[in-house]
């Protein structure tokens, strides 16, 4: 503070003073704890506990579950499954982080497996109900499941890359 007047930050001073937040330490011989990755954790936690337990929930709301839990069991819980798996391998895999990297071809690997998955889950033909009279009904049906499943790929894969 020269005249005493207070010292006036740039605009990149003040930036690197936001992010390198440090605890003083107590003593001399303890170190200074980086406070910024335990916060950008625990926010990380709070983002996937409010998309597992909200969010998803929520959006599987979106497709006739009563119905699909009842006729197709298999088919609706392996598609929960699925989208649990795809939102945590999207955060496991950090594709943002990748493509920083420069690591384009896992990120073109990685899209392509999953791209792959989601085709093969969304190809799991409906089974011969009672309820479905005519081969329209059945092609309709088998439509709408389709449509879903790229639906929920695509929903789980935008908030993933958010």
């Amino acid at each position: 503070m020269p005249n005493g007047k207070p010292e006036r930050l740039t605009g990149r001073q003040k930036i690197t003073t936001f992010v390198i937040v440090r605890v003083l330490p107590l003593s001399p011989e303890t170190k200074p704890i980086d406070t910024t990755m335990t916060n950008y954790s625990r926010i990380s936690t709070y983002i996937d506990l409010i998309f597992c337990l909200v969010i998803l929930p929520l959006l599987i709301m979106l497709v006739p579950v009563e119905k699909w839990i009842i006729h197709h069991t298999y088919f609706m819980l392996t598609l929960i499954v699925y989208i649990y798996l795809l939102y945590f391998t999207y955060r496991k895999a950090n594709i943002p982080g990748l493509v920083m990297q420069r690591k384009f071809e896992l990120v073109a690997i990685l899209f392509t497996a999953l791209l792959l998955i989601t085709w093969g889950i969304s190809q799991i033909p409906i089974p011969k109900d009672d309820f479905i009279n005519s081969p329209r009904d059945w092609g309709i049906r088998q439509h709408i499941r389709t449509l879903s499943v790229w639906f929920f790929f695509l929903v789980v894969t935008g908030f993933s890359l958010a």
